[in-house]
C-alpha cells in the first residue's frame, strides 16, 4: 500500500481527532505504552496532525487532585482511572470470547492477515491493542492503516465502489454507508450473524444496539429490510453543556435552556462581553459535518425538513428560515468574536478556557471537559450536560456513527468470514466497552455497556450519563441528516448557505432560497426526478 501524505489542515469532519492532543494525549500518549504493549501490530500508515488545545500545568503538592465530587483533576489521576477501566474490559472481553461457542481459530492458516483502514483518531492505539488480542485468539494478524479522515474516506470509497477488495476492514462513516450499499459494495451481515459457526449470539448480542443505530446500519432505503450492513463502534449526537457554577450564581437551572426561547433568553442574561465572557458557543465553520452537524438540532427542532415524499427539496419552508434566523441571532449576539469560524476544536477551547456559559456540540464534551488537558478552573469540574433544546418539532440531537462491515470486493468467502469474526469480536458488548473506556470518549453504540461492572465509575459527576442515555433513546434520529448517497453535496450546500447568513452576506430567507435551488440541481442530476 502507498504511503499517505500529511494534510495541510485538519479535515472538516474529523472532530474526534481533536481529542488527540487533549484526552488523546492522555489515553494514547500517557497510557499508550500499556495499550500497545510489545505486540507486533503493523501500522501501515500513521500521519500525525498537530492541533492546538488548552492545557493545565499541574505542579507541586498543593494542586487539587479531585473535583468536589471526587473525580480526578490531574492528567495522572485520570490516566490511572482510564488504565484500570481499560484493563478490566479487555480482560472481560478475552474471558467472554473464550466461553463463546464458535472456533475463533477456524480460519488459521487459510487467512494470515486482514487489512484495516481507519481514520486517524484518539482510539487508534486502542484498536491496535484490540488487534493484538484478536490475533492471540484467532491466529489472524490485522494490518492497521491510520490516515487523516478526508483522505481515508476517499481511499475507502474508491476501494468499496470499485470492489477491488484492498481493505477487508474499512472504517465507514454512516453518512456514506448508503452509497456503498446502493452500489452493491457491502455484504449483508445477517447471513454471518445467523450462522452458528461464525456467531455466538450470547457473545455478540445482535439485538443490543440502540434502535436508531440498527435502522441506520440497514442503510435505508437501499438495504434489504431487516438486514445490517455495518457494525457500529460509536454512536454520538449533539448535547448542550453549561457552566453549573454560573447557573447556580444566577438562580438558573436546566429548565432555562430546555427550549429554544429559554436558551436565547438565558444566553442574553449571561452574556458579559466586556468581561470576556459570552452567553453561547457552537460551530460556525461551514460544512456538512461542521455547522450543519450542530445546526441540524435547530433545523429539525423548529420543524424544518430537507425533502418532501418525492425527494423534492423543501429547504426554504418557513420553519427552515426561522431555524437559520434563530441560529444567526444566537451566535452573533451572544457568541465570542470569530464564532463564525469555530470548529469542534474552537468550541471545545472556548468552554474549557471558561469563556462561555452555554455550548452545543458533540456529546463527547461530557468527558472531554472534565479532563485537565482540555479544561482549567473555573470551568474544570463545573461543566455539566443536558439534552438539546426542544421546539415545535421536538428535540433532535442528530446522529452519527463510525462502523465496520464486510465489503463485497473481498476476494474469497473465507476472507469474508474471517473479516466478520473481527467485526463481531471487536464490536461485541465487551469489545465496545473496552474501546470506550480506553479512549475515554464514552459513546457506546450498545445499550448493555452502561450496565457493565464499574463502567459508570468512569464517568464524571456532571449528569452526562443521565442525559446521554435519554438522548440516545429519545432525541436521536438517524435521518436528521438524510442518509442518501448525495448527502455530502447537499450538506455542503446547506453549510455554505448557513455560513453566508451568519456572515450577514444573505438574509435567512435568501440563504434558504439559494440552497433550495442548488439542492434541487444536485438531486435532479442524480436522477431522482427522471
Amino acid at each position: 500500500m502507498s504511503e499517505s501524505k500529511p494534510m495541510e489542515s485538519p479535515p472538516r469532519r474529523d472532530f474526534l481527532k481533536y481529542v488527540a492532543t487533549g484526552v488523546g494525549c492522555l489515553a494514547i500518549g500517557a497510557v499508550g505504552g500499556y495499550l500497545v504493549g510489545s505486540g507486533n501490530v503493523t501500522t501501515v500508515t500513521e500521519t500525525k496532525t498537530q492541533v492546538s488545545t488548552v492545557t493545565q500545568t499541574v505542579t507541586g503538592t498543593t494542586t487539587t487532585t479531585t473535583t468536589p465530587g471526587g473525580y480526578p483533576t490531574t492528567e495522572e489521576g485520570l490516566a490511572k482511572l482510564i488504565k484500570e477501566a481499560a484493563d478490566r474490559y479487555f480482560g472481560l472481553l478475552k474471558d467472554e470470547a473464550k466461553k463463546a461457542s464458535i472456533d475463533w481459530r477456524q480460519f488459521e492458516g487459510q487467512v494470515k492477515s486482514l487489512n484495516c483502514s481507519m481514520r486517524q483518531g484518539p482510539d487508534n492505539d486502542i484498536y491496535a491493542r484490540m488487534a493484538q488480542v484478536f490475533e492471540e485468539i484467532s491466529g489472524i494478524h490485522i494490518n492497521l492503516e491510520f490516515t487523516p479522515e478526508v483522505q481515508q474516506r476517499e481511499k475507502v470509497s474508491v476501494d468499496i465502489l470499485s470492489k477491488t477488495g484492498v481493505y477487508h476492514l474499512p472504517m465507514i462513516d454512516n453518512m456514506h454507508l448508503v452509497k456503498y450499499v446502493k452500489s452493491g459494495g457491502m455484504e449483508g451481515l445477517n447471513k454471518y450473524i445467523e450462522d452458528p459457526k461464525l456467531t455466538d449470539k450470547n457473545f455478540y448480542k445482535p439485538d443490543d444496539f440502540y434502535e436508531m443505530v440498527r435502522k441506520a446500519a440497514g442503510a435505508p432505503p437501499f438495504g434489504a429490510p431487516g438486514d445490517m450492513y455495518a457494525v457500529p463502534s460509536i454512536f454520538h449526537h449533539t448535547m448542550q453543556y453549561y457552566r453549573k457554577d454560573v447557573f447556580d450564581a444566577n438562580g438558573l437551572t436546566v429548565n432555562d435552556i430546555d427550549t429554544f426561547d429559554a436558551l436565547m433568553q438565558t444566553a442574553a442574561k449571561l452574556n458579559k462581553p466586556s468581561q470576556g465572557f459570552y452567553g453561547y458557543s457552537s460551530r460556525g465553520m461551514r460544512g456538512e459535518g461542521m455547522n450543519i452537524f450542530t445546526w441540524q438540532t435547530f433545523h429539525r427542532g423548529f420543524g424544518g425538513r430537507w425533502f418532501d415524499e418525492n425527494w423534492k427539496p423543501v429547504f426554504n419552508e418557513q420553519e427552515t428560515i426561522d431555524a437559520i434566523q434563530f441560529y444567526v441571532d444566537l451566535m452573533t449576539k451572544y457568541g465570542p468574536p470569530g464564532v463564525e469560524n469555530y470548529d469542534f476544536s474552537a468550541t471545545l477551547s472556548s468552554a474549557g478556557e471558561g469563556r462561555v456559559a452555554i455550548g452545543l456540540d458533540c456529546d463527547c464534551w461530557g468527558t472531554l471537559l472534565w479532563n485537565p488537558a482540555n479544561a482549567k478552573p473555573p470551568a474544570l469540574g463545573n461543566i455539566f450536560s443536558y439534552r438539546v433544546p426542544k421546539g415545535k418539532g421536538g428535540r433532535h440531537a442528530g446522529f452519527f456513527f463510525w462502523s465496520f462491515g464486510v465489503p463485497s470486493g473481498i476476494k474469497s468467502e473465507v476472507e469474508k468470514k474471517a473479516t466478520w469474526l473481527w467485526c463481531s469480536f471487536a464490536h461485541s458488548p465487551y469489545g465496545i466497552a473496552a474501546i470506550q473506556a480506553a479512549s475515554f470518549l464514552i459513546l457506546p453504540s450498545r445499550k448493555s455497556v452502561w450496565d457493565m461492572p464499574g463502567f459508570i465509575d468512569l464517568m464524571p459527576p456532571n449528569d452526562y450519563i443521565k442525559y446521554k442515555v435519554i438522548s440516545q433513546t429519545e432525541d436521536s434520529y438517524y435521518d436528521d441528516r438524510p442518509m442518501i448517497p448525495e448527502w455530502p453535496e447537499v450538506g455542503d450546500i446547506a453549510g455554505i448557505a448557513l455560513s453566508s447568513a451568519l456572515a450577514k452576506e444573505r438574509t435567512a430567507k435568501e440563504a434558504a432560497d439559494w440552497a433550495q435551488g442548488e439542492i434541487y440541481k444536485i438531486m435532479e442530476k442524480a436522477g431522482y426526478y427522471s
